[in-house]
């Protein structure tokens, strides 16, 4: 588990995952891996919001105007101005959706099952809310997590019969996935409540969509990076990890991507992008401090901030 913060302050050290972590090559890889989810993901939302109809962009500005202009107090009204969307944007998002089922290409008929509204709706399951509720309950990191799990117990079976010191190995590695995206899982409820508040004090219309997309790849790229390497598994245990990661991590990127070109396309505009990014680059370092102490946060809440206090504290005056 999570070591105490006085200690990381004297040894700039994390304990990750039973292993120890230099602070700043944790630093390096979440800056690196936001930089890289947010060009991906970036360059999906603006393209769609290029393709936006001029009226619609008007439109978008108009409200948020109007929202700005609202007293604080009225803070529900504030939101939901915002929030306004050109008329029969919905409508017009499903037929986007719906063109990719009359050309009989195979990857097409695939690609609109998994992200049409009238079909399984990745955009709905993939984004929406954080609560364990039927209508509010979202994948989130688990998008990516899960499948290697399954990989992960399919192999440690299978394994049983030709390396049992491997089969227990994959399956240490489903016990750290599934301790990991609790942590990454709720860790994004601070990150959904800066959001909601941005929106209300700044009369805006800023998308959870890019976050939530740029959060997940984060991460997972942050677990291939440091949490897999670290562990002291075979290297045969460690290539199918890692192989199978990168090969979720290519087919997320697709359906997050079109589902963000498809978002702002119809409901939002280029300059949600700048903010939401912002947001979710010093959110990514905030949580990244924290990330550690998930487990004592649940019992002593009040850690949350004894340890970013620490963490910058200790990047501003011992050397790492």
């Amino acid at each position: 588990m999570a070591r105490e913060p006085s200690n990381i302050v004297n040894n700039n050290m994390a304990k990750w995952h039973g292993a120890e972590v230099k602070n700043s090559r944790r630093t390096t890889v979440i800056i690196l891996t936001s930089f890289i989810t947010l060009t991906a993901f970036g360059l999906f939302a603006v393209h769609g919001s290029f393709d936006m109809k001029p009226e619609c962009v008007r439109l978008l500005h108009i409200n948020r105007q109007t929202a700005r202009a609202m007293p604080y107090r009225l803070w529900y009204e504030r939101i939901e101005t915002s929030r306004g969307k050109c008329n029969g944007a919905i409508a017009e998002l499903e037929a986007f959706w719906e063109q990719y089922n009359v050309d009989g290409v195979w990857w097409k008929e695939i690609l609109y099952k998994i992200e049409s509204p009238r079909k399984w709706n990745f955009e709905k399951y993939a984004f929406r809310g954080f609560f364990f509720l039927v209508a509010k309950f979202s994948l989130g990191i688990w998008i990516y997590f899960l499948p290697v799990i399954l990989i992960s117990f399919v192999c440690g079976v299978l394994f049983i019969i030709f390396d049992k010191d491997q089969s227990r190995q994959f399956f240490s590695c489903i016990l750290i996935l599934l301790d990991g995206g609790i942590r990454i899982y709720f860790l994004w409820i601070p990150e959904v409540l800066l959001l909601w508040v941005l929106r209300w004090v700044f009369g805006t219309s800023l998308t959870g969509h890019l976050v939530f997309a740029g959060y997940n790849l984060a991460w997972t790229l942050t677990t291939m990076i440091i949490t897999i390497p670290k562990q002291n598994f075979h290297r045969n245990v460690k290539m199918v990890i890692i192989t199978s990661f990168l090969i979720i991590v290519m087919i997320n990127i697709v359906l997050n991507g079109m589902t963000l070109y498809a978002t702002f396309r119809f409901i939002h505009s280029d300059t949600d992008v700048t903010v939401t990014s912002i947001n979710f680059f010093w959110m990514m370092l905030v949580q990244s401090e924290i990330y550690p102490y998930f487990w004592q946060l649940l019992i002593s809440p009040y850690r949350m901030c004894s340890a970013c206090i620490n963490g910058f504290e200790n990047r501003l005056i011992h050397e790492d």
